[in-house]
């Protein structure tokens, strides 16, 4: 029996292959698969790792130890960094000294996982970007090489990169340092650039994962609403304990309240402070009227400048519909879903067949706006191919 069962979902959901570990042995094997049938169901513990490219990894402060107030806040808080629906994501995360990393993942994908564990028998209470399987190294973008593809991790934030892309986003990554992870014999590169590493790449992604997991740097996904913990218990709590939950609750409601009230008074007549000194700061000649109520004054002084804001926003509007009409020409086989322009970026849903044509447009996108900054959200896959946001800015 495998101490560790270790398998990679693809953003198909389907196993692309599995390795089977025995530290106490040290036995390891690793083994394609096509099928959650041929997943080994003989092992201590099973661990999935999910396609890096269909988890989005961030980093971001929200000042609560609440888990109830994380989960509200997350959704939120990560709004301008997420090109879909907030509420069509799960958001798994762990605590990092005093900011929380976070695993944003389609709950399309995470239910579709459920569903295929259940379908199969199949017992698992962990699942993971592939990313930690690869070394993060400081001061270095780490690569890990596989067939047609590349795993990238960059201090725990990462992605997949396919082989035809890699010079391309090497060139993006300016003059960092890269490590290359592989178990084949390399021709002659940039050794300015590339730094050679031959591995057993199903150990390193063995030992790597099961160390970032150790030492609590991996997220586990399976969290909140898709918990799996073995510790799980399904005991009703009596009704002494709910009774005095309950006024626990109230009490630090009306605390809270109270707390908040005086707080909120303390900081309006600071903020009446700051605003007047900010008017006088930048308007000095500023009449009584004006200094009598500052925040009037400073709203009128902007309203002066909307019309030109306004018009230099619908100049990177019409900028980057051009940039994407002219790429488009060259890349027949994407097709446009829709168009949104909000908050001075445009944003554009693309459904392609696979995920190296989307990689291609990406790639001459970002060569064709030199005067825009070009991202890509996360990607989805349905029947008709792969769906990407991507969002462009002026720089």
């Amino acid at each position: 029996m495998s101490e560790y069962v270790i398998v990679r979902i693809n953003e198909e959901l389907i196993p692309d292959y599995q390795i089977k570990l025995n530290t106490q042995g040290k036995q390891l094997e690793m083994s394609p698969v096509t099928s959650w049938a041929q997943i080994e169901k003989n092992s201590k513990e099973l661990i999935l790792i999910l396609a890096a490219h269909c988890v989005y990894n961030t980093k971001v402060k929200i000042p609560s130890k609440s888990e109830e107030v994380i989960r509200q806040s997350l959704p939120f808080a990560l709004e301008e960094e997420i090109s879909n629906n907030i509420e069509d994501n799960h958001y798994a995360f762990t605590q990092e000294n005093e900011k929380l990393v976070v695993s944003v993942v389609s709950k399309k994908i995470i239910e579709g996982v459920t569903n295929e564990l259940k379908k199969h028998g199949l017992k698992c209470t962990q699942i993971y970007s592939e990313i930690y399987t690869v070394p993060s190294t400081e001061n270095a973008i780490s690569f890990c090489e596989f067939e047609s593809y590349y795993i990238v991790n960059k201090q725990n934030q990462g992605t997949c990169v396919d082989k035809q892309m890699l010079e391309n986003y090497v060139q993006l990554q300016k003059n960092q340092q890269i490590i290359l992870f592989t178990d084949k014999s390399q021709e002659a590169k940039n050794t300015s650039k590339f730094i050679i590493k031959k591995h057993n790449i199903a150990l390193l992604q063995a030992t790597n994962l099961l160390a970032s997991i150790k030492h609590k740097k991996a997220i586990n996904i399976f969290q909140g609403q898709y918990s799996k913990s073995k510790d799980n218990k399904n005991n009703k709590p009596n009704s002494n304990t709910t009774r005095f939950a309950v006024i626990a609750l109230i009490v630090s409601w009306l605390m809270i309240n109270i707390y908040q009230l005086w707080q909120s008074n303390n900081e309006i007549n600071n903020l009446n402070n700051k605003q007047l000194d900010l008017l006088v700061k930048f308007i000095p000649n500023a009449s009584l009227t004006e200094r009598n109520d500052p925040f009037a004054a400073i709203q009128s002084r902007l309203k002066q400048t909307q019309t030109i804001k306004t018009s230099s926003e619908s100049n990177g509007f019409i900028t980057a519909l051009y940039y994407i009409g002219a790429t488009i020409n060259k890349h027949q086989k994407i097709q446009v879903q829709s168009i949104r322009h909000r908050d001075n970026k445009l944003e554009v849903k693309l459904l392609a067949e696979n995920v190296s044509y989307l990689n291609n447009f990406q790639s001459e996108l970002i060569k064709n706006s030199l005067n825009m900054r070009v991202k890509t959200g996360t990607r989805e896959s349905n029947k008709d191919g792969v769906l990407s946001v991507i969002t462009m800015e002026k720089l």
